[in-house]
């Protein structure tokens, strides 16, 4: 009888929606809520994402080019592309210059250039 009500297209109570666990803890009400905040460089050529204060994610307009603390998504490169897209590989220097930048200070010259 129940497969008979699904094929007459019986409503099923709507699904909750959650974000996923953190990968290697689970998650509890303490992480529940998280601060997102975007920042523009003053040239209006460059976004970073922060999560709670850290930088994820950095697109560069000028550049052409996106990075990503998992370094995703990645796709094959084609004929034609204006955008790098076969990685999305973080760059620590690519941050410390967009603060720099945006802050009026030095880049550390002792940092990785990754």
């Amino acid at each position: 009888m129940a497969d008979s009500q699904a094929d007459q297209g019986a409503a099923s109570p709507p699904a909750k929606k959650r974000a996923p666990p953190k990968r290697g803890r689970t998650r509890s009400k303490h992480d529940a809520e998280r601060i997102a905040s975007v920042e523009w460089s003053r040239d209006g050529m460059q976004a970073v994402l922060y999560l709670d204060g850290i930088p994820q994610g950095l697109y560069d307009f000028r550049e052409r080019a996106g990075y990503c603390r998992l370094n995703f998504p990645n796709f094959l490169e084609e004929k034609g592309d204006t955008w790098r897209k076969s990685t999305h590989a973080w760059s620590e220097a690519a941050i410390q210059r967009f603060e720099a930048e945006l802050y009026g200070m030095a880049p550390d010259p002792h940092e990785s250039n990754s």
